[in-house]
């Protein structure tokens, strides 16, 4: 054999072997839920009038404006009404599929700041920064307003 043939066969083989080298699934690893863009949608929305709240107090030195555990919020639906009635949200608070988490503003920005259930089941989790993270908890207990 010459040269360029022996390196031809060498990558090839190669090239096999590596094909049959990749990972396979994990069995056990849980699939991400679906997220709908509703939901998606849903999320952002109160995340922004959340964090428009939060800047809102702490700008203007309103401690009655802030994160859910700065304001004091006993339930979600305490918070949510908060936000409704100081016009951070254009129309009232969404189903009660919603779940707020009971965040500072101390709290870092990965943090868990609200859950929505879609009509299928899944549970979608926004957190603090806007990012979308399923895993996603509150440091504090309750992690979830009732």
């Amino acid at each position: 054999m010459r040269a360029p043939e022996i390196v031809c066969l060498v990558s090839i083989s190669a090239l096999i072997i590596f094909s049959s080298c990749q990972r396979s699934p994990q069995p056990n690893a849980p699939a991400a839920p679906p997220q709908t863009e509703a939901t998606q949608d849903s999320l952002k929305k109160l995340h922004h009038a959340a964090e428009e709240m939060a800047l809102d107090g702490f700008q203007f030195d309103k401690p009655e404006l802030g994160w859910p555990h700065d304001v004091g919020a006993k339930t979600g639906a305490n918070f949510l009404s908060l936000l409704h009635s100081g016009n951070y949200l254009a129309s009232s608070p969404p189903d009660a599929n919603v779940t707020v988490a009971n965040v500072a503003e101390t709290d870092p920005l990965e943090t868990a700041l609200f859950k929505l259930r879609d009509a299928s089941g899944n549970e979608t989790v926004i957190r603090k920064d806007g990012q979308f993270a399923p895993a996603s908890l509150p440091p504090r207990i309750p992690p979830w307003l009732p």
